[in-house]
């Protein structure tokens, strides 16, 4: 959000995503899902879309906080469907997840790695709608994706990334040194299991010219 997100919203950031930061590396991508409630009656996205039009004050979906992706991502959904809902925002993810055991939200965005979240979709505790792009995660294999359920696959791959920065002016040793440590960890195989894949997360570890490339 800060980097990709914020210079788009806000006009006066007391930053600038660009010229501030040296970029060291994208450390890794996240696989996201929409969830909902298991007490919603419908069975996939197609009959949720139609629920929520004949029902349209009856769902609310929560976010992490207004603009960032938990947000924004659904309200595209809604732009490219017609689905009705309304957007509550939280503080943080804690506080939207107890707002969706409640039932006060029956949607919500986020990352497949949040504790317990794969197991309880695969055991169908909580109903996987979709995750984006056009091919489904190996974590959560039933879900389909955005393209499989009739949203744009061109436009729909939406990539969430967690990347390293220093302060602009960084002397470049100490950029490439930075880099160098941080693409060894999280190319390490057994982090990357243990902490990234096995999570929903996908390593990158890029040179700092690739990301900056991306940026």
């Amino acid at each position: 959000s800060s980097v990709s997100i914020n210079p788009a919203l806000y006009k006066n950031l007391p930053y600038d995503p660009i010229k501030d930061f040296e970029p060291i590396t994208n450390l890794a991508f996240a696989h996201q899902v929409l969830i909902l409630n298991k007490n919603v009656p419908v069975k996939d996205f197609k009959e949720l879309v139609a629920y929520s039009k004949q029902n349209p004050e009856k769902l609310n979906f929560g976010s992490f906080g207004v603009g960032g992706d938990t947000h924004l991502v659904v309200e595209w959904i809604k732009h490219e469907t017609g689905a009705k809902m309304t957007h509550i925002p939280y503080k943080g993810a804690s506080d939207a997840m107890l707002a969706f055991k409640s039932g006060d939200i029956q949607l919500i965005y986020l990352i497949i790695g949040n504790p317990d979240i794969a197991r309880q979709i695969n055991e169908g505790e909580v109903k996987g709608l979709l995750v984006p792009g056009s091919s489904r995660s190996p974590l959560i294999p039933n879900v389909p994706s955005f393209a499989e359920s009739g949203l744009s696959p061109d436009q729909s791959a939406f990539e969430t990334w967690f990347g390293m920065f220093a302060p602009r002016g960084t002397p470049p040793d100490i950029v490439k040194k930075l880099n160098t440590e941080f693409s060894a960890i999280v190319k390490s195989p057994d982090f990357a299991e243990q902490y990234l894949i096995s999570k929903g997360f996908e390593p990158v570890g890029d040179s700092s010219e690739a990301f900056a490339k991306f940026i």
